[in-house]
């Protein structure tokens, strides 16, 4: 990894996508009907965001002005959450000490797709319409 390339980061998108991720958990145990148990909701949510940040971080996905190139942004998106979440579904499943259903891979894929270019994507349009240099 090129250490220049850590001072490009955009703090804006780190910090928005732990937030969509931490959401991502939350939003999975309520449409579950899962009670709030803060070590479960650790389970679920510290594997997404290591693999989402490592990743990322590999690929350029926080680049300070990625949000300038909406195709190379949802490219990166795209790259992260197909590495990413089955990384993160894999060690889970890992300290859970059981498979997890495809079907969590599929709605994780999805979700964590939709939810983290949709913050991103308004991100860009308010920035664009309000921000003008």
């Amino acid at each position: 990894m090129n250490l220049n390339k850590i001072t490009l980061l955009s703090p804006v998108f780190v910090m928005g996508d732990i937030t969509v991720l931490i959401l991502f958990s939350l939003l999975g145990r309520s449409f579950h009907k899962m009670e709030f148990d803060f070590s479960s909701f650790l389970l679920t949510t510290l594997p997404f965001l290591f693999f989402w940040i490592f990743i990322g971080l590999l690929i350029g996905v926080f680049s300070q002005n990625i949000h300038l190139q909406i195709w190379v942004m949802i490219k990166k998106v795209a790259l992260n959450t197909l590495i990413a979440v089955p990384l993160a579904i894999l060690l889970r499943q890992l300290i859970l000490g059981r498979p997890t259903d495809l079907s969590f891979l599929y709605a994780s894929w999805a979700a964590v797709f939709s939810f983290i270019l949709l913050w991103r994507l308004l991100f860009t349009w308010y920035r664009s319409k309000f921000h003008r240099a």
